[in-house]
């Protein structure tokens, strides 16, 4: 049995068949725009940034950039090192603070 054919039964009358229709081509462009559209960039509110840690325990500052508020938390979604990367010290409105268990190379987003 298809999946569609459990979501979308076939119609008894004429309204649920255009219903049904409606319903598909629905479901076929939000599968559209979910695996093809979508990415942070565009559709958060955040940021990307890169930090280069040179030494283990270094603390890096950047500035925060929302320059009115304090982020909410980052996700780090690369890195050129084994270390793990965490905020050292208390966020303010104008900068982040960033340390590494490793020297590297650190993208994250910001939000």
């Amino acid at each position: 049995m298809r999946l569609i054919d459990v979501l979308f039964p076939t119609p008894v009358n004429t309204w649920q068949k255009e219903l049904c229709l409606q319903l598909m081509a629905f479901v076929k462009n939000l599968l559209k725009i979910l695996n093809g559209g979508l990415n942070f960039k565009d559709n958060f509110d955040g940021s990307i940034v890169e930090i280069i840690i040179a030494a283990a325990g270094a603390e890096v500052s950047i500035d925060n950039i929302y320059k009115s508020k304090i982020p909410e938390g980052y996700i780090v979604i690369k890195q050129n090192s084994g270390g793990t990367l965490y905020a050292s010290n208390t966020w303010t409105e104008t900068t982040l603070f960033f340390t590494a268990t490793q020297p590297g190379t650190y993208k994250l987003l910001i939000f």
